[in-house]
């Protein structure tokens, strides 16, 4: 498992940012390359923070509560998709899927904010 495993893509952090999402996170996208590195790491260099690149562990975070993250490997191919179910087990928002953990959770925030359902 590689850190872009645990990171939310470049076009998803993009999104994330343009809709508000404070940019306060442990990993950044910066323009040198396109590549994501730890803040502490290249303090002062001239790059150009593009977006936060968010752990899932800050988008846990950031998400309301009883939200869940799932993995589904049956069909041979890891897919990981976000919810929300009702106290009688129903979907509360539709199930939203991505190749890592970060990116299903990125996408429920995204649709959570467009559609107004929380603030930032």
């Amino acid at each position: 498992m590689t850190n872009e495993d645990h990171l939310t893509s470049l076009e998803l952090s993009k999104h994330l940012k343009k809709l508000g999402v404070k940019q306060e996170s442990v990993w950044y996208w910066w323009k040198a390359g396109h590549i994501f590195v730890e803040e502490a790491r290249y303090a002062g260099r001239q790059w150009e923070k593009l977006a936060s690149a968010f752990t899932v562990a800050e988008l846990g975070e950031l998400l309301p509560d009883d939200f869940y993250t799932t993995k589904d490997t049956t069909t041979g191919k890891t897919i990981w998709g976000c919810a929300h179910y009702t106290s009688s087990y129903k979907l509360e928002y539709p199930l939203l899927e991505a190749n890592t953990e970060a990116d299903a959770r990125a996408k429920m925030l995204i649709y959570l904010r467009e559609k107004q359902l929380i603030t930032l």
